[in-house]
């Protein structure tokens, strides 16, 4: 017979040393990670899910800082500018690095980053923009994170607002940028947890992203370039708050955030003339919840699973 999953919640008690006090299976324990003890008694101190091996017991917390990958796709806002980089707010156990050398120059011009780079580094980012960028690497020493934005669809964003979600609902993907139902809605669905949407003109047009790269290496604009203000219609911006709403309904009901996902919610609230009702519509929730659920169980049933067994989101899912 299958043990419960037990979670708790800190001050909870979840055993004992066995030196005063016996509390049933958990009696004579050792005090592992997430747990203290007094007077004997093993309590929590965190959120989380009780784990024993052998006479150690402890507590898996149920969220996680994100712990980037090389390769990640991120969005971020720089926090500071410093000699020769910027520090980013990934959501992760630390700032991360953008190196001035590890950026795309204006024009995509290839060079030697120069004291006069160094000078006018608020020109390229300044504090509180708003990045789209890759991881480059980890510094196995410390740990350091690392980004690089040399790709000409990396950089900085703007036309759109940034959402927060558990990044444990986030598969890391081949493409993290998604034109989804909504016309001229676009989304970077960030690994760290940090979603950008955005308006996006070219989105219905389906414009080959290359030519955008041929048309900024050449100086020139192009509606693709995130990096130009622009109004924002009317219709559009109540469109963003729609895909904004549909995404906030998956994070609070624990389910993947993909491009299937959000379409299929969107689908379901198409009628839905005011983007808040999505929020509180009991009807809309609930059909939203079983159209993802019902899908994962048809396509993922194994993996979706174990999921709902543990009670959390893995990245290494495969929800593409």
């Amino acid at each position: 017979m299958e043990s419960k999953i037990k979670i708790v919640t800190p001050g909870d008690t979840i055993g004992s040393t066995g030196k005063e006090h016996e509390l049933g299976a958990n009696q004579d324990s050792i005090s592992g990670p997430g747990t203290y003890t007094e007077d004997g008694i093993i309590y929590s101190s965190l959120a989380g899910i009780v784990s024993k091996i052998g006479k150690l017991i402890m507590v898996k917390p149920l969220k996680k800082k994100y712990a980037p990958l090389t390769g990640d796709i991120v969005v971020g806002r720089v926090v500071s500018v410093e000699h020769n980089r910027w520090k980013v707010d990934i959501n992760s156990y630390q700032h991360a690095n953008l190196l001035l050398t590890a950026i795309n120059l204006p024009g995509g011009e290839q060079r030697r980053r120069s004291d006069e780079d160094k000078s006018i580094m608020r020109e390229y980012f300044k504090e509180n923009d708003i990045i789209s960028a890759e991881v480059q690497s980890l510094n196995s020493h410390d740990s350091s994170i690392f980004l690089q934005t040399r790709n000409m669809k990396y950089g900085k964003i703007k036309n759109g607002f940034y959402l927060k979600v558990n990044h444990n609902l986030i598969k890391r993907m081949k493409n993290h940028y998604l034109n989804v139902s909504v016309k001229n809605v676009s989304v970077i669905l960030g690994n760290n947890g940090y979603i950008w949407i955005y308006y996006n003109p070219a989105a219905s047009k389906k414009v080959a992203e290359v030519d955008m790269i041929d048309a900024l290496m050449r100086g020139e604009h192009h509606e693709l370039n995130l990096q130009e203000a622009v109004e924002i219609p009317k219709e559009v911006a109540i469109g963003l708050s729609k895909v904004r709403n549909c995404i906030v309904v998956l994070d609070r009901l624990n389910l993947p955030i993909f491009e299937y996902s959000i379409n299929k919610s969107l689908e379901l609230t198409e009628e839905v003339e005011a983007p808040f009702d999505i929020l509180v519509n009991k009807e809309i929730i609930n059909s939203i919840e079983d159209a993802i659920k019902d899908y994962i169980n048809e396509n993922y049933l194994n993996n979706f699973s174990s999921l709902k067994d543990e009670g959390i989101m893995e990245v290494d899912n495969d929800f593409n």
